[in-house]
Order: C-alpha cells, then structure tokens, then sequence
C-alpha cells in the first residue's frame, strides 16, 4: 500500500478485549477517517455470523446510503452484505460480539438486531447510551478507549440476569460446527423444533442458517488470504449457491475483483478472523 493511498492515511486499528472478556468479544476494532478519504464511498460488509456494538466518535456514517448511524447501536447476525457510505469525518469503534457475546450481553436482542440495526437508547436509556458514548469520545485515543469498553462490557456481563433459553443455544452452538441439527439437538436431549427456536429467539436465525452462515464465512475468508475457498462444500455448484445466496456474487467473480483495501488490511496485519469487510 503506498503512502498516498486512503488505507494510509486512514486508522484502521484492531485491540484485545480484556481476558475475563475473550469468549464474547473478539477484539475492538477502531475505524477512523477524519481527513476523509472515503468521504461518500460504498463501503460493504460481509455476511456475519456474530454481532457488532458500534460507537460513534464523530460523525456517523450512513446505512443503506440514507439513515445516519446512531450514536450506539447493535448490529446482529447479517446473513447478506451491507452497504455503507462514509462521512467527512469518520470515526467510530466497534466491539465485535461473538454469538455467546450477543446473547450474554444483549439478551432478547438478537432477533430484532438480525439482518438489521437497532438503537440501543431505546434498549438501555437516554442516560446510559449517553454517559457511555461522551466516555469514549472523551477518551479519543483506542489505548483510552478499550479501558472504558473493559469496564462497561465486564459490569454489564455481571449485572445482567441469567437466560436459560439463550444458554442452551450457546451450549448447543459449538456443536454445530461438526454434527448435523438433528445429531446436535440429539445430543441436547430435545427436538430439532425447540433447537431452532432456542436460536431463533436467541440469535434470530435458526441453526441450519447459522450453519450455512459459517460456512460461507469461512469460505470468503479463504478467498481473502489466498486460501481454497470451495473447502467445505460438497461441490463447486453448492458453493456457488452459497455465495450468491448470501453475497449476491460468485466466488470466481469475488476474486477477480479482489477484496477492497479494508479487506486486505484486516486480512495482512491481524491474520484470521471473521471476515467483516467485503
């Protein structure tokens, strides 16, 4: 990347969450644009089986091109790309929330933040939303502000209260990335019916989708960092309905116009991760 280029002169900044805070949150991720070099780009993100608690430092972006971001928001699980335009001043921070993350922090949020993004001053109150958002605009730097994150998620995680419903979905999840629904609710000791709405009340997909979600995760990640993108699928026709399904392109389509600047950033400097960036 050459030292005139956006992604250069653009934060684009990854940071541990604290230890106690590892299986709900993957890391912090700090997006800043304030000399505006991606001022009105499309800017797209990829189908995400996790969630995002995003920040606003200063000024939004735009969802969709038309409605501003909210100061703090919760976006769910995404099963298909969405689309971004940048502001003059971009800056905010995301704490990227794994599925245990979601449904531990933000409990009977989850199916209202899938395929989309909710307010959370309507969830958590005028007063909270905004005594955190002035404390991470205050605290500007990333160093300042994963800190602040640290003590807020870790309060929250402790004071909130204890969701059977969502508990069992977590304790069946890891479970689905090797046995079929019907093995993993098996397994569980109930029906294939009450595993999917366990994760759809959850999570707001059904196991199946989430399955398919991961897959297609993976498979997109391997097509970032030089991987085989069809591992995974059992033929080079059910991967391609995969992508288009859930990306509205192709595999082969994907690589020949190569992952944006962001993407590649992402994928150079922090190695594996959930693929966000398209």
């Amino acid at each position: 990347m050459t030292a005139g280029s956006p992604i250069a002169n653009a934060g684009f900044e990854i940071l541990p969450a604290a230890p106690n805070l590892a299986a709900y949150i993957r890391g912090y991720w700090f997006i800043r644009d304030l000399d505006g070099h991606y001022d009105g780009r499309a800017v797209r993100t990829a189908p995400h089986p996790g969630a995002a608690l995003s920040i606003n430092i200063a000024k939004p972006n735009r969802l969709e091109g038309i409605t501003p971001v909210p100061s703090l928001s919760l976006a769910g699980v995404q099963t298909q790309c969405r689309t971004w335009i940048a502001s003059d001043e971009t800056y905010f921070v995301m704490a990227m929330l794994t599925l245990p993350g979601l449904v531990a922090l933000f409990p009977g949020t989850g199916a209202a933040a899938a395929n989309g993004l909710v307010d959370l001053e309507g969830d958590l109150g005028h007063r909270v939303t905004e005594s955190l958002t002035r404390s991470v605009a205050a605290g500007w730097h990333p160093a300042a502000i994963k800190p602040i994150l640290d003590s807020w998620l870790s309060e929250r995680l402790r004071a909130l209260p204890f969701d059977t419903a969502a508990y069992r979905a977590i304790r069946a999840y890891p479970r689905l990335r090797t046995a079929k629904v019907g093995e993993t609710a098996q397994r569980m000791g109930v029906s294939r019916r009450q595993l999917t709405r366990w994760f759809r009340d959850s999570i707001g997909i059904g196991p199946k989708a989430l399955q398919d979600l991961e897959r297609v995760s993976d498979s997109l990640w391997a097509a970032q960092s030089g991987g085989d993108a069809a591992d995974g699928y059992y033929d080079q026709s059910h991967q391609i309905r995969a992508w288009r399904r859930h990306t509205g392109t192709t595999p082969v389509r994907y690589r020949l116009a190569g992952p944006s600047d962001i993407a590649t950033h992402f994928a150079e400097r922090y190695g594996k991760h959930t693929p966000f960036y398209l």
